[in-house]
């Protein structure tokens, strides 16, 4: 009851203080899904204090026997500085993104920033003022018999919701509501992956074996002996750390990096190329083709609407519109696979192509290739095709030249046309008159102006023939068909004329799955670095993957920002240079937590979870300051380096535990939708935070209370190398 009053107190004390933002410092925050999931990340953090206070004044009171109001003071007041410093180490790492960063991204997640630091202060407030006011007086001599009275009262409120329920919605309902979730559940399991279940498995099973061997020595027994064991092989110890580290650095190189994970439209796009001689009735024939494979298979796909357009050879189009993404099954690029596998592959002259916008967004990476000589540009464009066409994970390349309509090229002979006086620009202004559609002249009314077009009917117009027997009239009278006067050929113009300064630019451009644009365009700019360009030529990557390179550059700043302010916080604390180094390993092994989160439940890592690393290092430094706190404290009194060490960890150890687990559980409900939902759903959008939190407190906690200690002697004994030198140093 003690601890979990910190929750709602502290929930109201955030309320208050957006109000005041507000209202004296014109702040824009509001109560919006922003601030609100902030809030919701932070409910696990919100206890970890009062945990800290509450177990150390216990353990005063009954392990050492102090009474309530001298436990309460004494305990406190030993935990106030490391508290303080863990509660500032979790506010400092959203100073970057509040005062610093420029992102777009940044910009908008500052209300979630902002809710924590308000969340995390708040919480210390209540862990250092009423959490000790309420052990003060439940620890009395009386506060059992209030126990008992209070888990009654709590037991007979629970009682009395769980009665009303079952009244008010019917035995039959609840039963129903039950049986679904159960089912819910039990079909969710077989979408987590193999290796997922191999990596809990061992979780379990590996501390439960252990604990089951050495029972007779208790949890805390047991970790004292551990601890001496690996205080006795510091270095195997150091071995087995560094292949940990080395194995998370591993599986965090094969972590796909997306920019942001967003809620997409839903939609895939298939143009459709057919030849020139398709009428409407071919291209009814085979859109109904089409569709009759789609149909029957609606909802194995996830596919709501079909929409098919054919618009005279320009704009052949198939557009599905699936399932909201919360209610589907599928990704959107597991529909379009299975979509393009079941595009006709036998129909003469006729392609399908998955389209490249979904949401005003590419899926895939592009080249932007600039130069003076448009022929040049084409082949290299060309040759840079051939050479990204071999990179895992692209589906198809494409260059900005050849994925334009087809058109007729005209190259007139001039000096044929100035045999018969006829120039260039007369030849194009007849051509542009006759075919076109723009006005040559305006009819005035009383309201408005009208266009008058003068053109050639459509039946003369319609095949390249009738253009060639165009006829035109030279200087001396006589009629010259326009074929004596030109070439002409059929091809693909470019999508665009594009150029920057001054230069004409291609586009080269790889269609990939959304989760390995950043992987494939890592690739592409490798093996682009690799091409020698010619003078006067160059080439970057196209706009988007510039703007995630950008972010991905910000992002390791703010990590790097985020560590030095973490690290001069607890080197404020311990008054030390090397002690603090030793609590960061904390967040080397949250790493590899993390990567095996999302290694093994295929999450890519992006801006979200980016988010969750954040705060991640906030809080796995936190069990490090109050384990290395309590061992120098030990020291302090007298003790061996070995004994302080293992009598702090057992010390320790209930705390640091429990206050993981609060926060692994405070963060279950934003973990367990995004593995059992899809790919796409606001769930996966917003569940990669609290799964890096999750995966990564979890390994460094445990790495923490076996580690830790063997690196605090190791860097305890560089500490005291370093100052025998420098002793050394002043002597001579």
């Amino acid at each position: 009851m003690i601890i979990g009053s910190a929750i709602p107190i502290s929930v109201l004390c955030v309320f208050m203080m957006m109000y005041f933002l507000r209202q004296f410092f014109g702040s824009s925050i509001t109560l919006n899904l922003i601030s609100m999931m902030g809030l919701m990340v932070a409910v696990g953090m919100l206890v970890d204090p009062a945990v800290v206070a509450l177990e150390n004044i216990y353990r005063k009171r009954f392990g050492e026997g102090q009474d309530a109001i001298t436990a309460a003071l004494e305990g406190s007041k030993e935990i106030g500085m490391p508290v303080l410093a863990a509660a500032l180490t979790t506010v400092c790492v959203f100073v970057p993104i509040i005062f610093v960063s420029d992102s777009g991204g940044s910009l908008w997640m500052k209300d979630f920033a902002v809710t924590v630091c308000i969340s995390v202060v708040a919480s210390l407030c209540v862990a250092l003022t009423l959490i000790p006011l309420a052990a003060s007086r439940g620890f009395q001599s009386r506060g059992a018999w209030l126990d008992k009275w209070l888990k009654a009262g709590l037991g007979i409120l629970v009682a009395g919701l769980i009665s009303l329920v079952v009244w008010s919605e019917g035995i039959s309902q609840i039963f129903a509501v039950i049986r679904d979730n159960v089912v819910w559940v039990v079909n969710g399991l077989g979408s987590v992956p193999p290796l997922a279940w191999g990596g809990l498995a061992v979780l379990i099973v590996v501390p439960a074996l252990v604990y089951y061997r050495f029972r007779k020595l208790g949890i805390k027994g047991l970790y004292a002996r551990f601890i001496r064991d690996t205080l006795r092989y510091r270095w195997s110890t150091v071995v087995v750390a560094c292949v940990i580290l080395g194995l998370g650095f591993h599986l965090y190189s094969k972590i796909e990096k997306r920019r942001y994970r967003w809620q997409p439209t839903r939609r895939i796009d298939v143009s459709v190329d057919v030849p020139r001689s398709y009428d409407v009735n071919d291209a009814l024939a085979l859109f109904e083709e089409v569709e009759g494979r789609l149909i029957p298979k609606k909802e194995e796909l996830d596919v709501d609407a079909i929409r098919t357009r054919f618009s005279n050879r320009r704009s052949n189009r198939i557009t599905l519109y699936l399932v909201d993404a919360d209610k589907g099954k599928l990704s959107t690029d597991e529909v379009k696979k299975k979509v393009m596998a079941l595009m006709p592959k036998d129909i003469p002259g006729v392609k399908f192509k998955a389209g490249r916008s979904r949401g005003g967004g590419d899926i895939g990476v592009g080249i932007e290739i600039k130069g003076r000589n448009p022929e040049i540009l084409a082949v290299l464009a060309e040759d840079i095709k051939l050479r990204m066409e071999g990179i895992k994970g692209v589906h198809e390349v494409e260059t900005s030249l050849e994925s334009g309509q087809e058109e007729i090229q005209v190259t007139v002979n001039r000096q044929k046309a100035r045999r018969y006086g006829l120039s260039t620009r007369q030849i194009a202004t007849t051509l542009a008159t006759a075919l076109g559609s723009r006005g040559n002249s305006k009819f005035k009314t009383e309201e408005r102006e009208i266009d008058i077009r003068l053109q050639l009917k459509e039946e003369d117009r319609a095949n390249l023939e009738q253009l060639k027997n165009t006829v035109f009239e030279s200087d001396a009278g006589d009629m010259v068909s326009f074929a004596s006067l030109a070439k002409f050929q059929l091809k693909k113009g470019p999508r665009a004329i594009e150029r920057q300064d001054r230069m004409s630019t291609v586009d080269v451009f790889a269609n990939t799955e959304q989760k390995a644009r950043f992987k494939v365009g890592t690739e592409m700019r490798r093996r682009m670095s690799e091409i020698p360009m010619p003078a006067g030529y160059s080439w970057q990557m196209d706009r988007r993957f510039r703007r995630i390179a950008s972010e991905q550059g910000e992002t390791n700043f703010t990590m790097i920002f985020a560590a030095l302010l973490i690290y001069l916080i607890m080197a404020s604390l311990f008054e030390s240079y090397i002690h603090p180094f030793t609590i960061m390993f904390s967040i080397s092994f949250a790493f590899t937590g993390v990567s095996i989160g999302l290694y093994s439940l295929n999450i890519p890592m992006d801006t979200n979870a980016f988010y969750g690393l954040l705060i991640l290092f906030g809080i796995v430094v936190n069990n490090g300051i109050v384990l290395i706190d309590h061992i120098n404290r030990y020291r302090a009194q007298g003790l061996s380096r070995k004994e302080a060490i293992v009598l702090g960890g057992q010390d320790r150890l209930r705390p640091i535990a429990m206050t993981a687990i609060t926060t692994i559980l405070g963060l279950t409900p934003l973990v367990v939708p995004m593995i059992y939902g899809t790919a796409e759903g606001y769930a996966r959008r917003w569940g990669p935070i609290g799964l890096v939190v999750v995966s990564g407190l979890t390994v460094s906690t445990m790495m923490t209370l076996v580690l830790l200690p063997t690196i605090y002697s190791l860097m305890d004994d560089l500490a005291q190398y370093t100052k025998r030198l420098a002793a050394s140093v002043r002597t001579t």
